[in-house]
């Protein structure tokens, strides 16, 4: 089984997970970012003794390195097309879950994310 691509901001108290190898997802104040799903573990950070990776089990590990982070990336809108491609691979991946997990609940987390992409998608129009 693959393990979660998930990280906790210790800045911020924010726990931000990857989901899919395009899905960037950043903490509430900046200082880290995880992508790449469950396939590659790629970690965006301003301050890496302030950010550790969540392991499957919540237990907490200390992220070690010595790279220097990534250059910080200006925020940029995403485009109508890049909004909608998001929704219908996220509609796919849905669609493809097993009927037990279709009959899960849905979490905050979810409808979190539903409501950050409808209004990027209504922002976009403005």
């Amino acid at each position: 089984m693959k393990k979660r691509n998930r990280a906790k901001c210790l800045k911020c108290d924010t726990i931000v997970e990857s989901l899919l190898p395009a899905d960037l997802q950043m903490c509430k104040c900046g200082n880290c970012g995880v992508e790449g799903g469950t396939e590659a573990y790629k970690l965006i950070w301003e301050d890496l003794s302030k950010i550790v990776r969540l392991e499957d089990d919540n237990t907490e590990t200390p992220i070690k390195g010595d790279a220097e982070p990534a250059p910080a990336m200006p925020p940029v809108k995403p485009s109508r097309k890049e909004i909608m491609d998001t929704i219908g691979m996220s509609i796919k991946a849905f669609e493809n879950l097993p009927p037990n997990a279709m009959m899960a609940p849905v979490t905050h987390y979810d409808f979190l994310s539903l409501l950050i992409t409808m209004h990027a998608l209504f922002a976009e129009e403005q």
